[in-house]
């Protein structure tokens, strides 16, 4: 086999390590970051009221915490993702992740028109993508720089026209907050279907 002439057992042993490590960073990077925006989308009286109603498990509904504990994890969450993303790299990643996630919560930005809450999930879902990318390939990435910015473009457009699918099952918590999703303001119906023709379109795009 070509490989076989080309590597030996020292270099894929290192390969591999190598490989563990990135994957435990990248892992642990992502994990920082949804800590900190499940921490900060649920500690807020409003979004408790709506998991009282839509998500009762959810550990301060549940009393598993207190309202002020959460706001505790959340400052030191906040610490530790920020001096990680420091470590690896992901600096300005992380910092607009925490603006998306203060504009969204604590502005109220998730409460608006649909599409503006369409924009914020696929800003910030896609920010975790790319500074996922950029843990996992440090300065490496600027090779891969153009088909990057496709894909992040690319996930964008698909987040941006089918993430509101996750507000079909919290319809009636959403309700009593006052939120303006797209099932509550196009109908179920409606926004169902346009969730289909979404996954089918980009579907078709990505070929």
């Amino acid at each position: 086999m070509i490989s076989g002439q080309f590597t030996s057992p020292s270099w894929e042993a290192e390969h591999q390590v190598t490989f563990c490590a990135r994957l435990f960073r990248v892992v642990l990077w992502i994990w920082l970051q949804l800590l900190v925006l499940d921490v900060a989308n649920q500690r807020l009286p409003d979004s408790i009221a709506e998991d009282r109603i839509n998500k009762p498990w959810r550990p301060i509904t549940s009393g598993r915490i207190s309202p002020e504990g959460a706001r505790r994890l959340l400052l030191a969450s906040i610490s530790v993702t920020l001096a990680t993303s420091v470590w690896l790299g992901a600096t300005s990643e992380t910092l607009v992740l925490f603006t998306l996630n203060w504009m969204y919560n604590d502005l109220g930005l998730a409460n608006g028109h649909w599409l503006l809450r369409n924009l914020m999930n696929a800003l910030g879902i896609t920010t975790i993508g790319v500074g996922a990318t950029r843990v996992a390939c440090g300065h490496h990435l600027t090779v891969l720089l153009v088909p990057a910015t496709r894909w992040g473009l690319l996930c964008a457009g698909m987040l941006l026209t089918t993430i509101h699918a996750q507000d079909l099952y919290d319809q009636q918590g959403d309700a009593a907050r006052g939120r303006s999703t797209a099932p509550l303001l196009l109908g179920d119906s409606v926004a169902r279907w346009s969730v289909g023709v979404g996954v089918l379109a980009w579907s078709i795009a990505s070929e």
